[in-house]
């Protein structure tokens, strides 16, 4: 089985808040000025790919779970690893108040690749 996983509408939905409460809320100029690197974006990026491929085959193991739903705890899984690894560099546990709009685009990013992976495994010739 072939897992796929597009963050694009994570990075949307960060950057809408990055963008609305810049001036508001202290945390967020941090935020942008430590995702700013390269490093640190590669930390991000390697937090949310691990967490999330460990719960996708985890998932994938039980053998309970359609596509869509794996996809969708692999977008879920994803966000939170790059929350996990942001508060353990910045060492603040202001930035859970991402995550609700984080797991939210996770679902919608999961559905979407889950209802494309679904498409596509059904046309793999067996």
């Amino acid at each position: 089985m072939i897992v796929i996983f597009i963050s694009v509408p994570s990075f949307v939905f960060a950057s809408l808040l990055q963008y609305l409460f810049t001036f508001k809320w202290p945390i967020f100029p941090t935020l942008y000025d430590s995702t700013a690197s390269t490093f640190g974006a590669m930390l991000y990026s390697l937090a949310g790919a691990v967490l999330s491929l460990a719960v996708m085959a985890l998932l994938r193991r039980i053998d309970r779970f359609s596509t869509v739903g794996i996809s969708v705890a692999g977008g879920v899984a994803h966000n939170a690893g790059q929350i996990l690894m942001a508060m353990l560099i910045l060492q603040t546990k202001q930035l859970l108040v991402y995550l609700p709009v984080l797991a939210v685009s996770g679902i919608a990013g999961g559905v979407l690749t889950g209802l494309a992976a679904a498409l596509l495994i059904r046309r793999i010739p067996e």
